[in-house]
């Protein structure tokens, strides 16, 4: 009777999965299919003209590389930027500079995406934590704030240059209030030395999935000189930018932070199911848990289908179709943090991966 009735939940929890939108995830990125660009007028040259670049700074964002826009197929869509807009406006900002809105289809640019062989990096992206420090063999070293002008445009601080070029690359990022708080945290000197305790901790007021650390110089030649660190769980990355003017160094530098992110998180899009995962997950307690679990395995990109196998109490067995291979599919959980990996959950011992549904998943 037990086993009827868990059937029976999980058939209402794949029609209400029908039915309802999927979970939110940890940090769903909006507006990916969209850009804004300055204009100089609003004739129809100008617009056919920076309509190309508005779909090349989409292409940008749903892919994370810069690199995919010499892919021949790619740019021959860009020249032909006008099949691919759903609508447009235009806008001004407070300095009367006039940008072109422009949102593009975004079945038709995944069909794209699918045509040339180019992985698309979802909506789901790793919540950075930015802080910016600067070395001075004069005045020494300083933590930037939120209200530090450090070269470019004077009307910008440091942290909106960060955040608009951050945006036209679909990486959601925070800065730190550098308040009482924060001072109290961290000086300037163990930022500088890299201190990954001190850091780590005096991030998680935040709740980050990851912390980017830049420590800005200028070299006696005039240059700008950014070093990066970047650190996801106990993992992290390291790289440099170096530019004649700040803005481009770190354009540089979150341009290879998403290159880094995408190369991970991008997946293929395919017409066919791909690699077939057997799966366990346990923690499930009832209705709201199958319908959390179906629509959150809906909504991730990597898979593409799956298939129930067997269900006992508190327990699913499943096969997943995955767009690419279980590493990816391992990075995604990974960033929601909603099927932790576990082991000895002892449904099926074929199953190749072994997860529990959290509790507050469906929070």
């Amino acid at each position: 009777m037990q086993q009827m009735r868990l059937r029976s939940w999980l058939c209402l929890a794949l029609l209400a999965a029908a039915l309802v939108a999927p979970l939110a995830k940890a940090v769903p990125v909006d507006n990916l299919y969209q850009a804004d660009v300055p204009v100089e007028d609003r004739s129809s040259a100008t617009r056919n003209k920076m309509m190309d670049a508005a779909l090349a700074q989409v292409l940008v964002k749903i892919t994370g590389n810069p690199t995919y826009l010499n892919d021949a197929t790619l740019s021959r869509a860009i020249r032909q930027s006008s099949k691919y807009v759903q609508a447009y406006s235009y806008s001004s900002d407070a300095s009367n500079n006039t940008f072109l809105n422009a949102r593009f289809s975004s079945t038709s640019i995944n069909n794209l995406l699918k045509q040339a062989g180019v992985p698309l990096w979802p909506e789901n992206r790793p919540r950075v934590l930015v802080w910016l420090a600067r070395r001075d063999y004069q005045t020494g070293t300083e933590i930037l704030t939120p209200n530090t002008i450090l070269g470019g445009d004077p009307s910008q601080t440091i942290y909106q240059r960060v955040a608009v070029d951050a945006n036209m690359k679909g990486l959601p990022v925070v800065q730190p209030l550098m308040d009482l708080e924060d001072q109290m945290q961290i000086a300037a000197d163990q930022l500088w030395a890299l201190d990954s305790a001190v850091i780590t901790a005096a991030s998680q007021r935040y709740k980050p999935d990851s912390i980017l650390v830049g420590r800005i110089t200028a070299t006696s030649g005039g240059q700008w000189r950014i070093s990066w660190w970047y650190l996801q769980d106990t993992q992290f990355e390291v790289f440099d930018s170096t530019a004649e003017a700040i803005d481009p160094a770190l354009e540089q530098g979150l341009g290879a932070l998403t290159a880094y992110l995408a190369s991970i998180y991008a997946v293929p899009i395919t017409g066919s199911y791909g690699v077939a995962l057997n799966v366990e997950i346990g923690g499930i307690d009832g209705f709201a848990d199958y319908a959390g679990v179906v629509r959150y395995l809906s909504g991730l990109a990597a898979v593409q289908g799956y298939q129930l196998r067997q269900v006992t109490p508190h327990r699913l067995a499943l096969t997943l179709y995955l767009s690419g291979d279980s590493n990816q599919l391992r990075d995604a959980l990974a960033l929601d943090k909603k099927l932790e990996p576990v082991t000895g959950l002892g449904v099926d011992t074929t199953a190749a991966m072994q997860l529990r549904w959290r509790s507050d998943a469906a929070l």
